[in-house]
């Protein structure tokens, strides 16, 4: 019964995952266009979803009971940055009418780092 287990501590942040791969890759014509403010809104989109993945991975990896603390954050951010590369290449050269950007890029490594520290701040909460 490994599987249960599995899905049960990593199954959150896989789908996450999933859905920050399948958002990335819409093609842009078909993305509604929402007005810009004072922030453009894929940056406000491209924090977010970033910071909850960073969050759903830490909480994941902490249930590890053998990992210390800086493996469990480095773990976590190192995945979180990994994706955000992957998504952008994706965007520069396989996903349709998308385009990659450096900038989202270091958006999505801003994101991930205010969920490593979300979920630090508020860990006694969600356990």
């Amino acid at each position: 019964m490994v599987l249960p287990k599995l899905v049960k501590r990593y199954g959150a942040a896989i789908a996450w995952g999933i859905g920050i791969l399948v958002l990335t890759g819409i093609p842009g014509q078909d993305i509604p266009r929402i007005p810009e403010f004072l922030v453009a809104p894929d940056i406000i989109v491209h924090f977010f979803i970033f910071s909850g993945f960073a969050f759903l991975l830490m909480r994941s990896f902490s249930k590890e009971n053998n990992w210390s603390r800086s493996r469990i954050i480095s773990i976590s951010l190192i995945t979180a940055l990994c994706l955000g590369g992957l998504t952008e290449i994706l965007q520069w050269g396989v996903f349709i009418n998308r385009t990659g950007s450096l900038g989202d890029f270091l958006v999505d490594s801003l994101g991930s780092v205010a969920g490593l520290f979300t979920f630090r701040f508020c860990k006694g909460f969600f356990q």
